[in-house]
């Protein structure tokens, strides 16, 4: 019965809080690496830079304030947390480092896909440090959760 019902609520979400009219950069075969934050890729960086040779890498969060970002160069940027684009962040650290960071990608010198939550169009912080780039592809994601019966979920995410 609990299946039944998370499966309703999702179906109502789709329903109702799905945006359908996303578009998506065309698919890329080569190999993915995500560049998280922290000491582990630092290390990974310092030791086996030549790796991330020819390989798709995605960029999350503060990875624009770091110095890999210009030297990697990363095809991808994701940027989920509300925090990042929020009119209303309270954030003390966030509200310090955003300006540059959204000023670092704002002034990129190559292709690079930029993904946002849908509802980064409802805030207009982030917009003016990107708006001029040519080089920036943006595109919005669906964060709608889906729970429920395994069918469903699975029909769903396809």
């Amino acid at each position: 019965m609990k299946k039944l019902v998370k499966t309703i609520q999702s179906l109502f979400k789709l329903l109702f809080f799905t945006k359908y009219k996303l578009k998506f950069p065309q698919k890329n075969t080569t190999n993915a690496v995500i560049l998280g934050n922290g000491p582990s890729l630092k290390q990974m960086l310092s030791e086996n830079i030549d790796f991330l040779e020819d390989k798709n890498l995605f960029a999350l969060n503060y990875f624009a304030l770091s110095d890999e970002f210009i030297k990697l160069k990363p095809s991808n940027y994701v940027i989920i947390d509300f925090k990042f684009f929020s009119d209303n962040a309270n954030d003390s650290h966030t509200l310090k480092n955003r300006p540059e960071l959204w000023s670092n990608i704002g002034k990129i010198d190559w292709k690079m896909n930029l993904f946002l939550p849908f509802e980064a169009k409802k805030h207009e912080f982030w917009k003016p440090y990107i708006s001029k780039n040519d080089f920036l592809n943006l595109y919005f994601l669906n964060l709608t959760a889906i729970e429920g019966f395994k069918g469903f979920k699975q029909a769903c995410y396809k």
